[in-house]
């Protein structure tokens, strides 16, 4: 579970879509749980969950998967009265949550490569990955 504080009332946010503890907050005011007082100032938990490809509209079944906050992030209570319908997505936070900061450690230990962390940890590759080249040095940068 991911911990965010909200500083202000979730509907004074801007760019809520890329912020999940917003899209959070917004659900629970919207179900009646929580106002946005209770809110305010407060830390909303959440979890990514893997977006359910059942719920997928007739349109969409066959276009390829866009990720959205707004499709995954879910309260730590929508996720146990699911009754296991909504699955944690376990690749999102290997990849979001642990590879970025092992990468930072490791960009700097001669011998340790980035693709082997990420095999013995299990996490998928991504389709593609931009090359930075720092003096003559070429790095993967996810």
């Amino acid at each position: 579970m991911i911990t965010k504080q909200l500083t202000q009332a979730p509907s004074a946010y801007q760019n809520f879509k890329a912020l999940p503890h917003v899209i959070v907050a917004n659900r629970l005011i919207q179900n009646g749980g929580k106002t946005e007082s209770d809110l305010v100032g407060n830390f909303v938990g959440y979890v990514i969950c893997d977006k359910n490809q059942e719920e997928q509209k007739e349109g969409e079944k066959n276009a390829p998967y866009k990720f959205s906050f707004e499709d995954t992030a879910y309260s730590f209570d929508e996720l146990i009265n699911s009754q296991g319908k909504l699955k944690i997505d376990l690749e999102w936070y290997k990849s979001s949550q642990l590879i970025p900061p092992i990468q930072r450690l490791i960009e700097h230990i001669e011998g340790v490569d980035l693709d082997f962390v990420e095999s013995a940890l299990g996490v998928k590759r991504k389709a593609t990955r931009a090359t930075t080249t720092t003096e003559g040095q070429e790095s993967a940068v996810p």
